[in-house]
């Protein structure tokens, strides 16, 4: 071997034992690194694993276990970490048996999926389920499982005491529904019937603490919807999908209703409907006859559009006019939230243009009737999927509630010179999927307003 040979091999060498001590002081030192979990008391360890359970749905005190020892002998030691159980088509049986031993039965919450509910899977997790404390039971989500008949087979038809929250399917019938609501009646807030097909209620729901109503495919008779809101004077958040009921027979003030969503209707008999505590209104696939009916001015006839602050349409292709929507606005000054998405009608722009200029009001009492911008708490639109939309509408806007300050520290409006405006400035604007925004003034209002969203339909 020649002396140049030996002295790169020796380099090389060199250059190796150099590379691995200091691979071995850095793996010391991570292991000596202190981990901040270590010095916080149990309790409080607890407190914090217990609020990410309850934040992300998507969690699992399972995964959290995974972490450490010392993670895992908390996690394993505390029942209340396991109080929700989601079965779902990855081996069901397996983690409602894991569950049980870790809770000794006791669950807030019970979900079963509907991947979980093949004959099965069910088989292997509904003997399982006779260790639940039924009475214990808070929320209870089940989709494609006979809940009520296991119910009724196992003797706990009255035992959900407790239980807040109740969401169902088409599976259970309206009938096997009804054989369970003498011991719901006084501690349910919260109803969900998602069908996917027609669900006939032929008799009334007994329910009379409601805060939270939803329906979704559901047919009722008029009196019977009206006796549901009579019984529930504190309901909050009402959602109606495809419901099929023929009117209000009577008038009805629902004093704390304060979120309405309707979808999926061509006519919503509201007549008789008062609303004045509404906040936020969303409309989803509404048929050309709605604006035939006058919808909507039959709707702010019954609510008082100071404490509106959100509004949103979703897909009304067919409904969607402009001269609908203008009432409704100038009813609402405090409205911060406008959504118009998914809905390829020009109406939009005419509507943007409309919030862009100063609204000059007719003279009815006064000759000196002042002009004002429309809805001056607007911060948040969101106009994604409007075909319709153009730049030009959606700077406008934006300049018309820009203030801008002098080396004074006097305040005019966007063109230096013109007052400020009365108006909060936009602080967000979500235009995806809106082909004819031109991408080059895009930076342009990212640089005037915090957020801004813009996707192209090639982006995602």
């Amino acid at each position: 071997m020649s002396q140049n040979s030996s002295r790169e091999t020796h380099s090389g060498l060199t250059r190796r034992i150099r590379q691995q001590s200091i691979l071995s002081n850095d793996t010391a030192t991570t292991r000596l690194a202190p981990n901040p979990f270590e010095n916080i008391p149990i309790e409080i360890f607890n407190e914090i694993v217990t609020m990410v359970l309850q934040l992300e749905a998507q969690s699992s005190p399972l995964f959290i276990s995974q972490v450490s020892r010392s993670w895992r002998e908390v996690v394993h030691n505390n029942p209340s970490m396991w109080d929700s159980l989601v079965l779902t088509h990855r081996r069901p049986g397996a983690k409602a048996q894991f569950w049980m031993a870790r809770t000794q039965g006791k669950l807030r919450v019970l979900t079963v999926r509907s991947a979980a509910a093949t004959k099965a899977r069910i088989e292997a997790w509904e003997p399982v389920l006779q260790q639940l404390h039924w009475e214990s039971l808070q929320a209870l989500r089940v989709q494609r499982w006979f809940v009520v008949d296991y119910l009724r087979r196992i003797g706990k038809v009255d035992a959900l005491v407790s239980l807040q929250v109740l969401e169902l399917d088409r599976t259970n019938s309206f009938s096997s529904f009804r054989s369970i609501q003498s011991s719901l009646d006084s501690s349910l807030r919260h109803l969900t019937i998602l069908s996917q097909g027609p669900w006939l209620a032929n008799t009334s729901i007994q329910a009379r603490n409601l805060t939270t109503l939803s329906l979704n495919q559901v047919s009722v008779q008029a009196g019977h919807f009206y006796d549901l809101l009579l019984a529930n004077p504190l309901l909050v958040h009402l959602s109606l999908d495809s419901v099929c009921y023929n009117g209000m027979p009577k008038n009805i003030t629902m004093h704390h209703l304060k979120s309405l969503r309707l979808c999926n209707y061509a006519h919503v008999p509201v007549d008789g409907l008062k609303l004045p505590a509404l906040e936020a209104f969303q409309a989803e696939r509404f048929n050309v006859t709605m604006r035939e009916n006058n919808f909507l001015a039959r709707l702010a006839s019954g609510y008082s559009g100071v404490l509106l602050t959100v509004l949103i349409f979703s897909s009304c292709h067919a409904y969607f006019n402009v001269q609908d929507v203008i009432p409704f606005l100038l009813s609402s000054p405090n409205l911060k939230n406008l959504e118009v998405t998914d809905t390829p009608s020009g109406g939009v722009t005419s509507l943007i243009e409309f919030l862009s200029a100063p609204y000059q009001p007719s003279i009815v009492q006064s000759d000196h009737a002042s002009s004002f911008l429309v809805c001056p708490q607007l911060t948040y639109v969101n106009f994604s999927g409007c075909s319709g939309v153009q730049t030009g509408p959606i700077m406008r806007l934006v300049k018309s509630r820009l203030t801008v300050t002098d080396q004074h520290g006097n305040k005019f409006g966007w063109d230096g010179h013109s007052p400020a405006p009365q108006a909060e400035p936009i602080l967000s604007v979500i235009i995806d999927f809106c082909p004819q925004i031109d991408p080059s003034w895009v930076s342009w209002l990212r640089y005037r307003v915090p957020r801004v969203s813009y996707i192209l339909a090639g982006d995602n």
